[in-house]
């Protein structure tokens, strides 16, 4: 594969200026963390969230949740995923947690007895880390 130049704005230096740094698509993918399913390998970020959105199956899921010490992922979980990223794709947002047990016909509080916290069903689901916003979901708003 060819290295192609990949430029990435960094900062603003003393002067006002911008600065880049030149990176190639080779030392980026070369670098990435990836996990091994089956003989696939998954890019991930230092989170273990997923980079490309369609990377995510079943199996994904299963790998991901194992890590996140799941155990096993029941067909109704897998549902509450499936519509967490069906909601994802077509708002490009987090479903309120209630409207997924819903739309899945499962307890109101599913999200929190299947994954113990949203955040773990968002990793799980293959959705993209939301970096400090995810945190709310994990903790709470700030004080």
């Amino acid at each position: 594969m060819a290295c192609e130049r990949i430029f990435t704005f960094f900062a603003v230096d003393a002067g006002g200026r911008p600065r880049f740094e030149t990176h190639t698509l080779c030392d980026t993918i070369k670098t990435m963390p990836e996990v091994e399913l089956g003989g696939r390998r998954i890019a991930v970020d230092e989170q273990g969230y997923l980079l490309r959105f369609e990377d995510w199956d079943e199996e994904v899921a299963r790998a991901l949740a194992k890590k996140e010490g799941l155990k096993e992922l029941a067909p109704d979980m897998l549902d509450a995923l499936k519509f967490m990223r069906g909601y994802y794709s077509r708002y490009h947002f987090f479903p309120i947690i209630r409207a997924v047990c819903k739309n899945v016909h499962l307890p109101k509080d599913c999200i929190t007895q299947g994954f113990i916290d949203p955040a773990t069903a968002w990793k799980i689901a293959g959705l993209p880390n939301l970096g400090p916003e995810m945190d709310i979901f994990q903790y709470g708003p700030p004080d």
